[in-house]
């Protein structure tokens, strides 16, 4: 997934556009990743349940009660 995706989906659901300072990559950066659970799912039966907008609206959710009461 790309981050700029990634940063869309929360600039969604907190309800504000994403201020971006796009800036060039940097040393550290990975280019492209190829994270894979298929072997994590075979060793030990991992298996994600919950979708990341779903995930990332249960945590908006949680940080807006914990933080911004």
């Amino acid at each position: 997934m790309e981050v700029r995706l990634f940063v869309d989906m929360l600039a969604s659901l907190i309800g504000k556009p994403a201020r971006l300072n796009l800036l060039p990559p940097q040393p550290a950066d990975v280019p492209e990743t190829c994270a894979d659970l298929t072997e994590v799912s075979k060793a030990i039966g991992y298996v994600p349940k919950v979708a990341l907008e779903e995930g990332l609206r249960a945590f908006v959710d949680w940080y807006r009660d914990y933080y911004v009461r």
